[in-house]
């Protein structure tokens, strides 16, 4: 039997971790190149990247929202050029973290559905139960908070000295 790893540091290569239905694990994850199994939800896949890199999730999203202004299902910056949107609350059973820079496009999945198509640059889709219009606006909100940290020129790769 395979052993399934309790945890996972989100990296550039994540696209998504999208909650799991399976008794053996948590949290499914996406990368470019492979499908991970968790033992670990989602949530706690983000704080622990959060903490791998210098920061609390509280933290990062106390700073996005006073940068932007955004209240609920802030975007929050993992590590450099990596920002991920929850679809849901955090605490929702179906919420899932998306790398917003590795979406190419958002679609209907059907004309009078309440889910949505999101197709990764590397041609991969999944199916989540959220709108288009919901999911569309998280990925103008986490764009929104690249330009913001971009403008900042903040240098997060070397240390202050």
């Amino acid at each position: 039997m395979k052993t399934i790893p309790s945890d996972y540091l989100i990296h550039p290569e994540t696209m998504a971790l999208i909650p799991s239905r399976q008794i053996t694990c948590e949290t499914f994850v996406l990368e470019k190149e492979k499908e991970v199994y968790v033992n670990s939800s989602a949530f706690h896949l983000i704080q622990t990247s959060c903490l791998e890199n210098y920061s609390t999730y509280e933290g990062r999203k106390q700073a996005m929202i006073y940068h932007t202004s955004f209240k609920r299902k802030v975007p929050i910056m993992i590590g450099p050029n990596q920002i991920m949107f929850p679809t849901h609350a955090v605490n929702h059973i179906d919420c899932s973290w998306i790398s917003s820079q590795h979406i190419y496009d958002i679609t209907p999945h059907s004309p009078d559905s309440k889910s949505s198509i999101v197709l990764f640059m590397n041609g991969t889709e999944i199916i989540l139960p959220v709108s288009t219009y919901i999911l569309k606006s998280q990925m103008q909100r986490a764009e929104y908070c690249r330009q913001i940290i971009d403008k900042h020129d903040f240098n997060l790769e070397s240390p202050i000295m």
